[in-house]
This record gives C-alpha cells, structure tokens and sequence, in this order.
C-alpha cells in the first residue's frame, strides 16, 4: 500500500512526464508545419494568457464546490482534446488559426492542474520539496527518453505521449485522499487584494512577470535554437535533463540554505541572467549544457519553507 507522499510522487511523475514534451518540442512542431517564428510566438502568447485567465476561475470553482480532484481530472480530460487537435496542423493547409484555438483549449484547462496538485500537497503536510523534486526528475528523464522518439517517429508524437501519460495521470487521481476543506476567508482574499497597493509587491510581481515571460520564451524556442546550432532535436532533450536534475537538488537542498527570501530572489535572478549569454557566447553545444546548470541553479522556489511550516496549519489552495 503507497503512503500518501508515494501517491503524491507518482502523480507528479506522471504530470511532468506527460507535459514535458509539449513544453520542450512544440516549437520544432510548429517549424515542421510550416508556421514562421512570429506564429510560434503569437501560439506561445495564447499559451500563456489562456493560463493566466483560467487559473482564478478555476481555483474559485475548485474552493466553492469542494471538488478539486474533479477539477483536475476534468481539466486533464479536456486539454487532452485540446492537444490532440494539433496533429490536424499535418493534414490542413493553413494550420495556424487551428493551432491558436488547440493552443487556448490546451491551456485554459492544463492550467489549473500543477497549482491544484501543489495545493493538495501543500494542505496535506507532506514536504512539497521532496514531492516537487520528484516531479522535476521526472520531466528531465522523459524528456531526455523523447527526443529519439522524436527524432525516430517525428514530432507529433509529443501530443500522443501527453494523452497517454494524462489518462495514466486521471488514473492516478483516484487514489488520492480528500484535500482538506478551503479555509480561504473572505478576509483573507480581501488581505490579498490589499496587496495589491503596496508599491514593493506591485514591483515584485512585475519583476515575476517580466522573468516568467522571457524565461517562458526562452524555453519555447530552445528546440529550435538547439537546431540552429546544428545539433540533433535529442539534444534538446538531454539539455532539458541536466537543467532539471539542477532543479531538483534546489527544490530539495534550498530549506537547508537558510537565506532570506530576497536573498533567494536576487541570486537566483542574477545566475539566471549570466547563463543566458553562454547561449551567444560561445553558442556552441558544449556552453550550451554548462548554461542549464546555472539555469536549474536559478532557484526556482521558497515555497517548502514558506508553506510547510510546523506551526502552520492553513490548507492553501
């Protein structure tokens, strides 16, 4: 019988394993059928925006009706369709409006599902790190075992392996206890609306938001820049494998630092920033791997030690 935290690793193995290859190839995807980089970048921007939308409703369906299992699996369900429907990019002339709509459904209901299953987590007491990590070598290793399916078969196959892996993913929802019931107050979104005024927060999350949107585009188009350097689309996938086991040893060691959180923020920022000019500077495929040390290095979360404190026993969802 699998503990709670198993349950919890295996549904997050399954979620980045099966969300991986959408992440890490779509781009080279979207070359293969012929859409120029402005469209890949107008998609990508559909990507993100349909996600932003989306995920207050649902976490507000998700804590009014109680029901955040339902949620997830409808979501799974759904963005399955929304991802099958870019194969069809294959066999049309024109694909790009076809693949703006499968981008907007494909992402209006992913979207919910990490920040649902990380709730779930976070409200379970279990050590989100250790369950995040899990999750992060998890997408390295699928994505690194991609990249000869993509090479071998082509890349529409990233859109097969996500609908097999989220079907495994609805599977494994089953056997999930309840999450603990939404203390979420109405004063307590109305603290979180006041945040809103205070001029520091309001600079932090435009910092957040300008580091997620270049980051973001970064990510979408290393498989293409991976074959403008003349490399093999397996690369991609190798590359993607270092940067995350990188990740994995932050989201595990990074309680143990013991740094501020601000501290957190400006290094990981800065090491950020610095491996970034490896990609033009040399530009080769060595350098190339050097940066993804220093990008997983980059930080990525305070969480385990913001939100599973002993002293704490407020579910966020």
């Amino acid at each position: 019988m699998l503990s709670d935290e198993r349950r919890y690793q295996l549904l997050y193995l399954v979620l980045y394993a099966a969300g991986n290859g959408i992440a890490g190839y779509r781009n080279i995807f979207f070359e293969d059928i012929g859409l120029s980089e402005s469209q890949m970048g107008l998609i990508g921007a559909v990507l993100v925006g349909a996600g932003i939308v989306a995920q207050p409703i649902w976490g507000m369906v998700a804590d009014a009706y109680g029901r955040t299992k339902l949620a997830m699996a409808i979501g799974a369900v759904v963005s399955i369709l929304g991802g099958l429907l870019f194969p069809l990019g294959m066999v049309i002339e024109s694909p790009f409006v076809l693949m703006v709509v499968a981008a907007g459904i494909y992402s209006a209901f992913r979207s919910p599902i990490v920040p649902l299953a990380n709730s779930m987590v976070l409200s379970s007491g279990i050590d989100y790190g250790n369950v995040r990590a899990f999750g992060s070598i998890a997408f390295g290793v699928g994505i690194l075992a991609l990249g000869p399916l993509v090479e071998t078969f082509g890349t529409a196959t990233i859109f097969a392996v996500y609908a097999i892996g989220m079907v495994v993913f609805v599977i494994s929802l089953r056997g999930l206890p309840k999450p603990s019931a939404s203390e979420l107050s109405p004063d307590l979104r109305e603290d979180s609306l006041q945040l809103l005024t205070k001029p520091a927060f309001v600079l932090l999350l435009a910092v957040g938001l300008l580091i997620g949107a270049s980051t973001t585009t970064a990510n979408s188009f290393f498989s293409v820049y991976i074959r403008a350097i003349e490399a093999s689309d397996a690369m991609t996938g190798a590359a993607w494998f270092v940067r995350t086991l990188a990740e994995a040893a932050v989201f595990v060691w990074i309680v143990r630092l013991g740094w501020r959180h601000r501290t957190q923020l400006l290094v990981g920022a800065i090491v950020l920033a610095l491996s970034f000019v490896l990609y033009v500077v040399p530009g080769t495929l060595p350098a190339v791997f050097l940066a993804q040390v220093p990008q997983g290095q980059g930080l990525p979360s305070s969480r385990s030690r913001q939100y599973h404190s002993p002293t704490s026993t407020r579910p966020t969802r």
